[in-house]
């Protein structure tokens, strides 16, 4: 009897320990996330999310990777879309036809051509009006929806978690364009009354309109929806500290910017406000028939010493003002603010790994120069080799700051080995008073999205 007494004690302990192991793994896969994700990046066409440490989240089970990196991603599964975290971490089901990004914990979803504003747990927040969608995302509180061929907007009040549309009431000075008749028109027509509508930015908004010609101009609204001025233009850009970049394909070309470029005539010659010691970004106008009205149609003009390269994604770092440059390869260059030479303005920031030529060297400062002469080459080149092909990238996306990786300006640098291409994250850091371009994301993978 105590025998088989035992026998069962034995056996409760037993299954016992064999659900506490089962329970604990399962606990723990289900918490194995990544920490750190700083972009999505593909090896051998399978995703992956990728941390600061160069480890991997395989992504692999979801149908789509919607090509689009924040605090949340857009997964597809079994046809259906919906949303992870960026360590992986699955937060709502997979049941929406489309899905938008997330942004001010908001984002637009649809199931069955029925359109809703979620949040984060999958929660609706607010049902569309039948006939209204948008393929949108929230800009300062702003949302760009979508009746028929007109576009609108939709505006979020925080202090009671409420939608709105952007106007409230029907004014009588109001004007509007797809008014038949006033006993036709409505609250929704004064709302839907544009055929192009961009985000708010500092309190204005780019708004578009087809005119009598049958031409798309652009004008700035408030956040009342008010016209600015009476001007109309066939190119607006939004307004940032106080200026907006404006500008029309016929006669003179003006823009007025913290950039400040200014065009005051018809032809080869630019003359511009040096009065504030900022900068300018180059800027390509083509014609209707598509025809330079500056400078050389394939390339940019250098406008400071007349040669035909290429300046691009202008931007300022601490005391430097950088600018990405092509000329046959693309190189990152800089000028300190407080020092403008017009004649020959910028000068080339160097690779961290430029610096260092000796192959011991490198492979122990840089072992991913070993997968790169592994995965992207014929396996007989040097490290020298590899230097000399990622130094040199054949294309570089703008750079922009990113919050995963410190604030840091990161640009994709794509390179080519001769076998394959490939492409990594660069970053510019001030290193001892000097800038200097480093691979944070090592260029191994096929695609990046950032």
């Amino acid at each position: 009897m105590l025998k088989i007494v035992f026998q069962k004690i034995i056996l409760i302990t037993i299954v016992f320990i064999s659900l506490l192991t089962i329970t604990n793994c399962k606990k723990e896969k289900e918490t194995n996330y990544l920490e750190n994700p700083v972009a999505i990046v593909y090896k051998n066409n399978t995703p992956y999310i990728i941390n600061k440490n160069q480890e991997l989240f395989d992504l692999s089970k979801y149908d789509t990777i919607v090509p689009y990196f924040g605090d949340i991603l857009i997964v597809k599964k079994d046809n259906y879309f919906g949303y992870i975290k960026n360590n992986g971490e699955e937060i709502t089901q997979f049941i929406y036809d489309e899905a938008y990004p997330f942004s001010e914990d908001k984002a637009v979803v649809s199931i069955d051509n029925q359109f809703y504003i979620i949040s984060q747990s999958g929660t609706i927040l607010y049902t569309f009006d039948e006939g209204i969608s948008s393929q949108s995302f929230f800009t300062n509180g702003y949302l760009v929806v979508n009746r028929g061929e007109y576009q609108g907007y939709l505006k979020y009040n925080d202090e009671d978690n409420s939608f709105s549309y952007l106007i409230e009431e029907i004014k009588t000075s109001l004007s509007v364009e797809n008014q038949t008749s006033d006993s036709e028109f409505s609250l929704l027509d004064a709302n839907f009354k544009y055929a192009y509508c961009g985000n708010f930015e500092d309190g204005y908004a780019v708004v578009g309109n087809i005119n009598e010609d049958g031409e798309l101009k652009y004008t700035h609204i408030d956040e009342e929806g008010n016209r600015l001025y009476d001007l109309e233009w066939d190119f607006a850009n939004n307004f940032s500290n106080g200026y907006a970049v404006v500008g029309n394909y016929t006669d003179s070309v003006a823009l007025v910017a913290r950039l400040l470029f200014y065009v005051t005539s018809y032809n080869n010659r630019h003359d511009y406000d040096f009065s504030t010691n900022d900068f300018f970004y180059n800027y390509e106008f083509l014609d209707l028939n598509g025809q330079p009205l500056f400078g050389n149609a394939f390339q940019a003009q250098n406008n400071w010493g007349g040669n035909s390269i290429i300046y691009n994604n202008f931007f300022k770092l601490g005391d430097y003002y950088i600018t990405t440059y092509y000329r046959s390869a693309w190189s990152v260059k800089y000028t300190p603010t407080n020092d403008l030479n017009w004649s020959d303005p910028f000068y080339e920031i160097k690779f961290d790994l430029k610096e260092n030529t000796d192959n011991a060297y490198l492979l122990e400062t840089f072992p991913w120069i070993q997968n790169y002469l592994n995965d992207f080459t014929t396996g007989k080149q040097e490290p020298l080799y590899v230097v000399d092909r990622v130094v040199n990238p054949y294309y570089l996306t703008d750079f922009k700051q990113s919050k995963y990786l410190d604030d840091k300006f990161v640009a994709r640098a794509h390179t080519y080995s001769g076998m394959d291409d490939s492409c990594g994250l660069i970053a510019i850091s001030i290193v001892d008073n000097n800038l200097q371009l480093s691979y944070i994301v090592a260029p191994l993978y096929e695609n990046i999205i950032f």
